[in-house]
C-alpha cells in the first residue's frame, strides 16, 4: 500500500490545520473561551472539546464511526477486482498503533460502502496512529484497495473530528468524536 495525504475535512469555526496537524486557532483565537463544541471545537494546544468544555486530547477513548470508501472499477495494478470482472466486496479495518482494533464484514460486488461502526478507539499519547485500511475480500488473501493514514495523530487532526483522504478515483472518510 502506498502512503495516501490526509484530508482534514474542517466544520465552520474549526481550526485550520495542515496534513501535520499545525495551524491556527478558531474563530476566538483558541483556548475555547465562551465554551465549544463538537461542531465548533475552538480548543487549542493538546485538547479537544467534551461537553462543552477543552479537556486533554491524551489519553482519552474516541468513537471511531461513520467510515466510508469508495474505490475506483479497477484495483491498484489496474485489473479487474475479482477474477470474473465483478466490483470488490469492500471491507475495512481500524489500526491504532499498529495493532487491530476492528474490522467490518465485507460488503459484496460494491465500489462504495459505508460502516456505520462505531469503533473504539484507544490514543494513549500524541505521536498515536490511526489506519483505515479498505480492502477487497477474496477466498484466499484480501487485496489491498486502500489505506487513511493519520500518523501521527494531532490534538488538531482530533478537533476536526473528519478525516478523509482521497487520491487517484480512492477515497476513504471516517469520524472520529472524542468520549
Amino acid at each position: 500500500m502506498s502512503k495516501q495525504g490526509l484530508v482534514l475535512l474542517l466544520s465552520l469555526g474549526a481550526c485550520v490545520a495542515d496534513e501535520n496537524g499545525r495551524g491556527g486557532g478558531g474563530v476566538d483565537g483558541g483556548g475555547g473561551v465562551g465554551g465549544c463544541s463538537s461542531s465548533n471545537d475552538t480548543c487549542s494546544g493538546e485538547q479537544v472539546c467534551v461537553q462543552g468544555a477543552c479537556v486533554a486530547a491524551f489519553p482519552r477513548v474516541y468513537r471511531l464511526s461513520n467510515i466510508s470508501v469508495t474505490v475506483p472499477t479497477t484495483d491498484p495494478d489496474g485489473a479487474a477486482w475479482d477474477a470474473a470482472g465483478g466490483a470488490p466486496d469492500l471491507l475495512v479495518e481500524v489500526f491504532v498503533n499498529g495493532t487491530s482494533v476492528g474490522a467490518t464484514a465485507a460488503v459484496q460486488d460494491q465500489f462504495s460502502a459505508a460502516f456505520p461502526g462505531p469503533y473504539g478507539v484507544t490514543l494513549n499519547a500524541a505521536g498515536s496512529s490511526v489506519i483505515v485500511t479498505a480492502s477487497d475480500e477474496d477466498l484466499t488473501v484480501n487485496d489491498p484497495a486502500f489505506s487513511c493514514a493519520a500518523n501521527p495523530i494531532t490534538a488538531a487532526h482530533l478537533r476536526a473530528r473528519e478525516l478523509a483522504c482521497t487520491v487517484g478515483g480512492n477515497s476513504l472518510s471516517y469520524r472520529l468524536d472524542p468520549q
